[in-house]
């Protein structure tokens, strides 16, 4: 209850405890001093009239008058004034006990949520020192009030953002991961629906409507006129409804939070809503900031799916083509063998191989060469049934399954691709038609081999065998072509798959000189295989290695092996390492690499790269970015046998080349052949213009050293160098 207004001196006195209790005992003291005045003076009185009455004849009367009311004195000096002082006391313990009780029933009413600090501000306590405490403790109070609608409202954004976390079986399938996230928020806010739009194409839009309750179209016609007031270009809205309840709750009195967005590269999202039912401003303010956070995990999470899907295509199909890889074919060969067992048919594997696809690439470059590895994988497709199994192998290779599939029905199948070859050809850039044909090698299950080794070997060799016959034919093994492979092949796949286990790959070296010099500068590595005590050089198993697929298997144990030889020695010149782009191009090979350099401590500056030109390019792009990031870690590349074909020019186009090594037939003719000198001479010269650094090979004789060095070769590199040696000896530079 607050106190009358009071004016003028009352108003003062009512405002201020010291005020308040020096008036009061101010007219408690005038009161008491009138009062004690008023007995004094009958006191004397009373006193007069005796001392007047017997004047002459009482000596003593002044003791016995004081004597006599003496009582009357000290009752005059104390009792009025402790009189006074109760009512002082007693007046201000009154007022002062009836405002501190106000004070404390409304400051216990605000423990309770449901009251406000208003009624608090209000109250007049009579005294300003009370209400200076009153308003302290409602500026607490308040403070005490935001901190806990932060707290609160801390913990929904908590809570929201803990609905964005995705489980790992939901990442690789957005539509079930932003179901689950929609409820989760409804838990947390009243959601009615979740919207979310995507640039499906080009000027179209596709939307998504999570419902929770009763469908209301004309929320989702809002949010299609916001994306048409955004997006002033898009053509089409096309609208999907997932509805995630029964439908059956008509919520009202709903909010629509919205976001659009102009940089779709998350995920393609376009824009995103969310329905919400009797929100507070507050808590509407939240989920409007929390919306961004939610747009990108829905478009991360969409992305993620896609890539997930590139990636489980793209790991199991070529890049280029889209047929199967040759991981892939592999893996269905073998299932395809046991399947065969287990129901006792026969099936065939045909290996085909494109006929002087290298003339194409050269002539009319690789970007058109691989244009033809596409229409012909396409042309593949058409001819064999939709369940044989099609892949690219590597490079113009190609492998087929033929399931039931007998040695004749392969035959005839086979012959069919060469007939439709002749009347197939791909128009080049200058408008020429360029046509193709290929050999085929058959081998069938379970006639020629039980394995997946034994099969591919077979038909591998019978396609090999065609092609030094004449190309452009198809053939089954005879006795003797399956007698001879089983004897040579097969005891070529031993030796690698006995070095593989046993770790028997051999490093050699060939010394790089510089010219000017004579010291050495680089040493190429080259492969061998350790078998009863003799070497046996790469010419001799390389092919049937990189056919069986484990080429960069042999690759890594001749690095690992080459390093250590190099540190033991603390060599610190250069090591050339002669690789395929399609080893350079597999992701563990280069990892593999990269984790030899740091087991050994070793300079990715002593490292080359050296590619040979001979094989098809699969993926120049790829090659080119590898390449580039390889470079700036600090590697270097060389091109071997640079001038035998057009794809030289191209690695110097895409490739970060420090070294060309120049074709060692020009180098080995040098003498005798004007233009073979000529080409030497122009290759020079184009090295030169680019900063490249020249290496001849084939250097046999005193002779070739001294021409080369005569017209401006940088290294040299041949027998009269010096021959592989598996010890690592070198001179210093001086």
């Amino acid at each position: 209850m607050g106190i009358r207004p009071l004016s003028g001196l009352r108003k003062v006195i009512y405002r201020s405890f010291t005020t308040f209790l020096m008036v009061t005992a101010l007219l408690v003291a005038l009161l008491s001093s009138a009062i004690t005045l008023v007995l004094v003076e009958a006191v004397i009185t009373d006193f007069s009239k005796d001392l007047l009455k017997d004047r002459e004849g009482k000596t003593d009367l002044v003791n016995q008058v004081i004597e006599k009311h003496f009582p009357h004195i000290v009752f005059l000096s104390f009792v009025p004034p402790l009189i006074g002082a109760s009512v002082v006391v007693l007046v201000f313990r009154r007022k002062v006990s009836s405002a501190v009780s106000r004070l404390r029933e409304k400051a216990l009413q605000l423990s309770s949520k449901d009251v406000n600090t208003s009624y608090l501000e209000r109250e007049d306590l009579g005294f300003e020192e009370l209400n200076e405490i009153k308003d302290k403790i409602v500026a607490v109070f308040k403070e005490l009030e935001e901190a806990e609608v932060a707290k609160q409202l801390a913990e929904v954004e908590l809570k929201l953002t803990k609905t964005l976390l995705i489980p790992y079986s939901n990442v690789r399938d957005w539509n079930r991961a932003v179901q689950g996230i929609v409820g989760r928020l409804s838990e947390v806010i009243n959601l009615d629906c979740l919207v979310v739009g995507f640039m499906s194409a080009p000027e179209k839009v596709e939307i998504h409507a999570f419902w929770l309750c009763k469908r209301d179209t004309s929320y989702e016609e809002l949010i299609k006129e916001k994306v048409r007031e955004y997006y002033k270009d898009i053509e089409e809205i096309s609208l999907i409804v997932h509805q995630l309840s029964d439908g059956e709750r008509n919520a009202q009195n709903r909010e629509i939070t919205y976001i659009a967005l102009k940089d779709v590269s998350v995920g393609q999202v376009v824009c995103a809503g969310l329905v919400l039912n009797d929100v507070e401003p507050q808590l509407l303010k939240v989920v409007e900031g929390f919306l961004p956070a939610l747009v990108s995990v829905v478009g991360s999470t969409r992305a993620l799916e896609s890539y997930a899907r590139e990636i489980e295509y793209y790991a199991t199909r070529d890049a280029l083509t889209g047929l199967y890889n040759q991981r892939m074919f592999w893996e269905l060969l073998e299932y395809e063998i046991e399947r065969a067992k287990k129901r006792n048919y026969q099936f065939a594997v045909l290996i085909i191989d494109i006929d002087n696809f290298k003339v194409i690439n050269d002539t009319y470059g690789h970007s058109f060469g691989d244009e033809f590895l596409k229409h012909l994988a396409r042309l593949l497709e058409e001819t064999f049934r939709r369940e044989d199994i099609v892949a690219r192998y590597g490079g113009d290779e190609f492998a087929v399954i033929l399931p039931y599939t007998s040695q004749e029905e392969a035959f005839r199948t086979a012959q069919r691709l060469l007939r439709e070859l002749e009347s197939f050809s791909v128009s080049a850039p200058d408008g020429k038609p360029v046509k193709a044909t290929v050999s085929i090698g058959i081998a069938v299950f379970p006639t020629h081999g039980e394995s997946a080794r034994e099969l591919f070997m077979v038909a591998d060799n019978i396609m090999y065998r065609i092609k030094s016959e004449g190309k452009n034919r198809v053939a089954l093994p005879s006795t003797t072509d399956f007698e001879r492979i089983r004897k040579t092949e097969g005891r070529t796949g031993m030796l690698i798959l006995d070095a593989i286990e046993k770790r028997s790959v051999v490093p050699v070296f060939q010394p790089i000189v510089d010219v000017g010099s004579g010291d050495v500068h680089a040493y190429e590595v080259l492969m061998r295989i350790r078998q009863n005590g003799k070497l046996i050089p790469a010419s001799e198993f390389v092919h049937v290695a990189e056919r069986m697929g484990v080429i960069h298997r042999l690759d890594h144990m001749l690095i690992d092996r080459a390093l250590s030889v190099a540190v033991e020695h603390n060599f610190r010149g250069r090591l050339f390492f002669n690789l395929t782009p399609r080893a350079l191009v597999l992701e563990d090979f280069i990892k593999e690499m990269r984790s030899l350099i740091d087991r050994y401590s070793f300079d990715p500056d002593q490292i080359v790269f050296e590619i040979t030109e001979r094989e098809t390019v699969r993926n120049m792009d790829m090659l080119k970015d590898l390449s580039m990031s390889l470079k700036g870690e600090g590697f270097h590349f060389a091109v071997d046998d640079f001038g035998s074909g057009f794809s030289s020019f191209m690695y110097l186009k895409h490739i970060p080349v420090d070294y060309v090594k120049i074709e060692g037939e020009f180098i080995r003719s040098i003498l005798d052949s004007r233009m073979d000198r000529a080409f030497v001479i122009s290759v020079i010269a184009l090295a030169e213009t680019l900063g490249i650094k020249t290496v001849a090979e084939f250097v046999e004789n005193e002779k070739i050293f001294s021409a080369v060095k005569s017209i401006g070769v940088n290294y040299a590199q041949g027998y009269y160098i010096g021959k592989p040696d598996t010890r690592l000896i070198f001179q210093k530079n001086t």
